[in-house]
């Protein structure tokens, strides 16, 4: 039973990896052929096939997605809008099931007797309780349904992911290999610097920019993307070094 039980679980992480695949090349020729609500689906689909079924593998995917895909859509790709918007919700979907997974095991850990240090039930009712007082301050202080929205998503985007690697973050290896990401994301940020150092910052260095107050250098950012309109998150490529040279 042991081994059809191995085998059955082999077949199944095949067929899903292989399902992945399939997806992930159809997404390739959608960004390709420039069909973009498709990929966008395509996308959605990939990242919510790997939340249910593999909560750390979509843990990633919001990770790599947040880091790395939304900055830069931000900056070269900005008719992928709906992206960056996707990854945000992905980002609560995946809080909610690592919470759900957490409050279970706990369960489970204390009908055995056991003790965890990770108790889901604090947690939950102090972000409850914050999400609940900043809800009620957008009421009180109102500007419009638009800038609630996007005002929710800019302050809870990371909120999802916080939540996510702090309880399906389970030993030593796998809060390695997240450093270990923190180190490649540095360097990952070499190239795109130096195109924006070289490319961009030149094509902004004119009278025109100046005089919209518009700093040529603050493009330079990185895979955190910005506007070539306006500023970049440069800020954040400043803490991701410190972050580096720190590690």
């Amino acid at each position: 039973a042991k081994l059809y039980s191995t085998k059955h679980n082999n077949y199944s992480a095949i067929m899903l990896w292989s399902f992945g695949l399939v997806l992930s090349i159809l997404m390739g020729l959608a960004l390709a052929l420039s069909i973009y609500p498709v990929v966008i689906f395509l996308f959605v689909a990939i990242a919510g096939l790997a939340l249910i079924i593999y909560p750390r593998v979509g843990m990633w995917v919001v990770i790599v997605g947040a880091l790395v895909a939304s900055g830069m859509v931000d900056l070269y790709a900005p008719f992928l809008k709906p992206i960056v918007w996707g990854l945000a919700l992905l980002s609560i979907i995946l809080s909610v099931i690592a919470l759900t997974k957490s409050f279970f095991e706990q369960k489970l850990s204390q009908a055995r007797g056991q003790y965890s240090v990770k108790d889901a039930d604090h947690l939950i009712r102090i972000t409850l309780l914050f999400v609940f007082s900043v809800v009620m301050s957008s009421l009180i202080n109102w500007h419009g349904v638009s800038g609630f929205l996007v005002g929710l998503k800019g302050y809870f985007q990371v909120w999802g992911l916080l939540i996510a690697i702090f309880y399906l973050t389970k030993d030593v290896n796998q809060a390695q290999k997240l450093i270990l990401f923190f180190l490649i994301l540095g360097f990952l940020q070499i190239p795109a610097v130096l195109h924006q150092f070289l490319v961009l910052v030149p094509k902004r260095s004119t009278l025109i920019f100046a005089e919209h107050g518009i700093v040529a250098g603050d493009i330079v950012a990185g895979t955190f993307g910005g506007s070539m309109t306006g500023g970049g998150r440069s800020s954040n490529l400043a803490l991701l070094s410190v972050l580096c040279v720190t590690i």
